[in-house]
């Protein structure tokens, strides 16, 4: 019976122990991701007056920063012995952009036509929500259309009553992006839900193994003496 006790002890240990392996490398994982994605969101705080300059040059010109970001692409210049070659275009030049200047932009515009499902030109609080991601920023579901509705009336627009319905073109998105920890204050969430989906995948993997494990092992030792009386152990 000390036998079948001990036997049936260590088996669910060495589980909780390869569970607790398996989970540590996943948690690795999601952090290499995390940083990954922060030093795309870090690249585009680098070039943050010139992206500025450049939403506030669009608005000007009356177009959006889309349109601005296409114009001041490369161009094909001038047929050559060794073919057409690509050249800063026009606009680029009148506007001072460099092509680093508009490194991170071009990877954010991905990012926004990966969510652009519809190609409607603008993302819902969902949308934003899950591009987000992109740029280690966790929003939970109610926090996003509140985040979005504040930004757009910080830079003198009007915001639907109904926040759930509040989108962002390309420019505002962006802009959102550059400026988002003064839309990042941390309270108290009012659900766990809400709380997991604020957090990065890591430290939910980590939440999960804190409530896990503890729940296991006491369910666990319940087992054991529960079925003492019962002659399962003696």
């Amino acid at each position: 019976s000390q036998q079948m006790w001990l036997a049936d002890n260590l088996f669910l240990f060495t589980l909780i122990t390869v569970c607790g392996v398996l989970q540590f490398g996943v948690v690795q994982h999601c952090r290499v991701t995390e940083n990954a994605r922060a030093a795309k969101r870090q690249g585009l705080k680098t070039v943050r007056e010139k992206t500025r300059e450049l939403i506030m040059s669009a608005h000007a010109d009356y177009m959006t920063l889309l349109d601005l970001f296409k114009k001041c692409e490369a161009v094909y210049g001038e047929a050559t012995p060794a073919g057409r070659q690509l050249k800063a275009s026009a606009d680029a030049v009148a506007r001072n952009v460099k092509e680093s200047d508009m490194l991170f932009i071009r990877y954010s515009l991905t990012i926004f036509e990966k969510y652009d499902a519809n190609d409607s030109k603008a993302l819902n609080s969902s949308e934003v929500k899950s591009a987000f991601t992109y740029f280690d920023i966790y929003l939970s579901s109610k926090q996003a259309p509140t985040v979005m509705c504040m930004f757009l009336r910080d830079m003198g627009l009007t915001t639907p009553k109904d926040e759930s319905k509040v989108e962002l073109k390309f420019s505002h998105f962006v802009g959102l992006l550059i400026d988002i920890e003064k839309y990042m204050l941390k309270h108290g969430s009012s659900s766990i839900r809400e709380y997991l989906e604020a957090s990065p995948p890591s430290k939910r993997w980590d939440v999960l193994a804190r409530v896990f494990v503890p729940t296991f092992v006491s369910l666990q030792l319940i087992f054991i003496y529960a079925c003492l009386p019962l002659g399962v152990y003696g």
